[in-house]
């Protein structure tokens, strides 16, 4: 069922990928119940339907994949199909995350981080994100890079927080670039070095992220690790301002006033 809702080996057709898939779940088989949950969460061939996918999710979960155990922890902690449920949210992301589920165990840590279900404590929350970013899990990285910046749960450790940064920011996580250029920019915990961080800058902004496009700007109006270039400051900061950020909408009123409305206009 799922070679055909997928195209992987077969000819694309969703109505009898959806099929084939619901015979399976029908049947008891796991991980097709799994994938016939996500669609009905996600409205891929079917109408969007929570209280489906919770149910499939919940079947899946009780036949042990680890997948459908974080999702199912997702519907009780979002109250989708499902009633809120904060203290089952984090019962299914635990069961998932003990066995090793990276994206459970960063889902956990938010718990711990937040007081979710369980009482905050960031040093579990360090923990449980440490377990996601040894395994590569880009949000469990920054995760981890934030608590070592801000010493919650574990010491202040610039370093630390600039390597998990830059590892997060490698594998294309925005907010996770435009942190790790900052500390380029700053010189937190790494050498301090414009170029680079106008770099990273420059990635995070392309893919849309509003504060490192006036960052961008910012360094194009100063010639901070790039070559002054106004055309390219404008450009940049009116990309951001149009995402309402208030920072590149002053900067760009004053320093290009009318020709900036213009511009927008």
């Amino acid at each position: 069922g799922s070679c055909h809702r997928d195209g992987a080996g077969a000819p694309r057709d969703a109505e009898t990928g959806l099929r084939l898939l619901r015979e399976a779940a029908d049947q008891g088989h796991a991980q097709a119940q799994t994938d016939l949950g996500l669609c009905y969460m996600t409205g891929e061939g079917v109408a969007t339907d929570y209280e489906a996918a919770a149910g499939w999710f919940a079947k899946a979960a009780e036949h042990g994949v680890e997948q459908a155990r974080h999702a199912l922890g997702a519907c009780y902690e979002l109250g989708r199909g499902v009633a809120e449920d904060h203290g089952r949210a984090v019962f299914w992301y635990r069961t998932a995350a003990t066995r090793g589920y990276a994206p459970a165990q960063h889902a956990l840590a938010q718990c711990f981080e937040r007081g979710l279900g369980v009482v905050r404590d960031m040093k579990l929350a360090a923990r449980w994100h440490a377990k996601a970013a040894a395994q590569g899990f880009a949000e469990a990285q920054l995760g981890l890079a934030h608590l070592h910046a801000d010493g919650l749960g574990v010491r202040t450790d610039p370093e630390a927080a600039a390597r998990w940064f830059r590892k997060a920011a490698d594998r294309g996580l925005a907010r996770a670039q435009f942190r790790y250029a900052a500390c380029c920019e700053q010189g937190l915990g790494v050498v301090q070095d414009d170029e680079a961080a106008a770099v990273w800058y420059a990635k995070a902004a392309e893919q849309g992220f509003a504060p490192a496009q006036y960052a961008l700007g910012r360094s194009y109006t100063c010639g901070c690790g790039v070559r002054p270039d106004m055309a390219r400051a404008m450009d940049w900061l009116r990309k951001a301002a149009d995402q309402r950020y208030a920072s590149a909408k002053t900067m760009l009123d004053a320093l290009f006033g009318d020709a900036a409305a213009t511009e927008r206009a």
